[in-house]
């Protein structure tokens, strides 16, 4: 068996275009899925957040300000991809509410953060009286451990 370039090559290139065909059938059926389930996904981030179209809503009025031409096409693609859209709108209020949820669940557990204590009294006269009465650090006691550190002297005793 001999290794030729042309076979090989028209091997690679429909593999390829299989591939590609694969890939936009699986694109098309997702979009088809897609655009059944927009109006379910509509009315959902609806209900999450509704403030998600207001600000979809504010970003493409701001685009049509700033750049018309732009604004323009983010409409008429909004229109034409209205699944995705959709889809887009609904990940991001499902987000907000979770967000939301989350921040909500913190400031509760930081509201109610009081735990119920009681204070509690020393019982023993005698440990009391020590802790009232106890002494001071005496000098003599501290040892100072800078001569050994500068000497070196623990150090060069483990190789004697």
């Amino acid at each position: 068996m001999t290794f030729s370039y042309r076979s090989n090559g028209i091997a690679s290139i429909l593999l390829l275009v299989l591939l590609v065909l694969g890939v936009f059938y699986l694109a098309r059926g997702i979009y088809w899925v897609l655009s059944w389930a927009t109006p379910v996904l509509l009315i959902a981030a609806a209900i999450l957040d509704y403030k998600v179209y207001v600000r979809y809503g504010r970003y493409v009025w701001q685009l049509l300000r700033t750049h018309p031409v732009w604004g323009a096409l983010v409409i008429v693609l909004s229109v034409v991809v209205l699944p995705l859209v959709a889809t887009f709108l609904f990940f991001q209020a499902l987000g907000s509410y979770q967000s939301g949820r989350v921040i909500d669940r913190a400031r509760q557990r930081q509201e109610s953060q009081w735990a119920e204590y009681e204070e509690v009294e020393v019982v023993d006269q005698e440990l009391e009286a020590d802790i009232t009465q106890s002494q001071p650090l005496r000098p003599e006691l501290l040892k100072d451990n800078r001569k050994d550190k500068q000497e070196g002297a623990g150090y060069e005793q483990l190789f004697d």
